[in-house]
């Protein structure tokens, strides 16, 4: 899945949702959402860690969450791609330059998700239990950073996956202070990677040897660690 139909895939959902008036009102019900619903940065460690293609990528980024309404939110996030746990043992195990492996891995993710808190409370989100679905797409390649860098031979590949997930968020009850979130799920996955030789020469790259990414089926925990804020009214 191309970049371009991720971001009409997501448009096309925020599109055929619909609130009530009246939950897009504040605490006091008197006017559109103010900003001092709670607005809350995170950032994931197990993605830095074994990253969107598991052991093969980390991603290092940010994770911004706000409400959109009484019980539902909007989490969107951005991150950088860079050499994944594996890479990393591989260039340490290897000897030293010249003949030792250096490895260069670019790329960005996106993610979107919509959170429906489960509480019966008048106004929860965003704290409690929560499901929702997650959406995320990764660009990237990987290659020798000699190969990568002067000849333009590397791997370039794509991730598209698609998931239900199931959470729980904890904040304090101001919407201040630190927050915990925690998740698992899972969906649906594509990984498409093509082998560049050289600038002008590719080829498809086979991915059916490897189990993890040849499957459709995607299964996703998460954690996310952050700090929300609370702006006061004006």
């Amino acid at each position: 899945m191309s970049a371009r139909r991720f971001f009409l895939l997501i448009g096309l959902f925020l599109g055929s949702l619909t609130f009530r008036g009246q939950e897009l009102l504040d605490y006091n019900h008197t006017r559109p959402a103010p900003m001092k619903w709670p607005r809350i940065l995170k950032i994931s460690p197990g993605n830095t860690l074994l990253g969107p293609i598991t052991g093969l990528t980390a991603a290092y980024g940010i994770i911004y969450e706000t409400p959109v309404a009484k019980r539902q939110s909007i989490q969107v996030g951005c991150a950088f791609i860079g050499k994944g746990l594996i890479f990393r043992i591989l260039e340490n195990a290897s000897s030293a330059p010249p003949y030792g492996l250096s490895i260069l891995e670019t790329g960005m993710e996106f993610q979107f998700a919509y959170k429906f808190y489960l509480s019966k409370k008048k106004r929860v989100a965003p704290k409690g239990w929560y499901a929702g679905p997650l959406f995320h797409f990764t660009s990237g390649g990987v290659g020798t950073t000699y190969g990568y860098r002067m000849q333009g031979n590397y791997i370039a590949f794509e991730k598209f996956d698609a998931n239900l997930i199931y959470g729980c968020q904890l904040i304090r009850k101001s919407g201040r202070g630190l927050v915990i979130d925690w998740y698992v799920g899972g969906g649906y996955k594509q990984v498409v990677a093509v082998k560049h030789f050289s600038p002008t020469y590719s080829a498809p790259y086979g991915l059916d040897g490897n189990p993890l990414l040849n499957s459709p089926f995607n299964f996703i925990l998460g954690l996310n660690i952050g700090w929300g804020f609370c702006p006061k009214d004006s």
